[in-house]
């Protein structure tokens, strides 16, 4: 399970199907077209909104997660660079068949996930 520490804690991460919804619902665009990065406040808006929407999903009952605008205030331009990786990560590990094998040189190619790895620029 992917985590991302942000005041001193821990926090999971899961990519589910209620976080993508959400992530595309935020970034107006489908989980493909989404980019990673902080150039600009939309990134930067976007990309926030995915990291609470992750810890979200992975929240136990009752566990009051920090909202976007919570990180937005208190979070800086290097923690977010920093939470990038993470976030691209937890993106993989939820697009990933429940299967014990790796991918075979036969095997299909999650291009969805695959075009979100290359589009992961931490520079924006």
């Amino acid at each position: 399970m992917t985590t991302l520490k942000f005041r001193g804690k821990e926090w999971p991460m899961a990519f589910t199907l209620e976080a993508m919804d959400l992530i595309e619902q935020t970034a107006g665009k489908t989980i493909d077209a989404v980019t990673f990065k902080i150039a600009t406040r939309e990134d930067r808006r976007v990309l926030l909104c995915a990291i609470s929407a992750m810890m979200q999903a992975a929240a136990k009952d009752g566990e009051t997660v920090p909202t976007a605008e919570e990180l937005r205030k208190t979070a800086t331009p290097g923690w977010l660079i920093d939470a990038i990786k993470p976030v691209v990560d937890c993106i993989g590990e939820g697009m990933r068949m429940e299967t014990e094998e790796g991918p075979g040189e036969d095997d299909e190619v999650d291009l969805v996930l695959e075009e979100i790895k290359k589009k992961e620029s931490p520079s924006g």
